[in-house]
């Protein structure tokens, strides 16, 4: 069951890095950036984190053992400049945001932080249930 449980995290980790594809498609062609809100103002790093999103597909391509750490260490930073990001919206209120009525927090926000959560925990659960394996394995 460890083996099925951790070919099947493998997998959804190296489809999610794969998808980016998908990202990038929704995010240049339909205008709808749901990967990387956080970089929405700033459309050059948003384009370089696709293409290291890209490069993490490699990684976890060519060294399945990484998945987890990969995919944990990504979408905590991504939740971390989500956090970051909003935060200090609501902190810095500014007079646009005020005559625009703008929300402190969008909607493409909001299912970005889903995502990168959704990821970090299956990583992070990942990682743990295998350390849990390994531990038990030494008794």
């Amino acid at each position: 069951m460890a083996q099925t449980e951790r070919g099947l995290v493998q997998w959804l980790f190296a489809a999610y890095y794969a998808g980016t594809v998908v990202f990038v498609l929704l995010d240049y062609l339909l205008d709808f950036n749901v990967r990387l809100a956080f970089l929405e103002r700033w459309p050059t790093f948003r384009a370089l984190y696709y293409v290291v999103c890209f490069g993490l597909f490699v990684l976890i391509w060519r060294y399945p053992a990484w998945t987890n750490t990969i995919a944990a260490a990504e979408s905590l930073i991504t939740i971390s400049a989500l956090i970051i990001a909003m935060g200090l919206r609501v902190v810095i209120v500014s007079d646009a945001m005020i005559e625009e009525g703008r929300d402190a927090v969008t909607l493409r926000e909001l299912l970005n932080f889903l995502i990168a959560a959704g990821a970090a925990y299956l990583a992070l659960v990942a990682r743990s249930r295998a350390a849990r394996r390994e531990l038990a394995s030494w008794e």
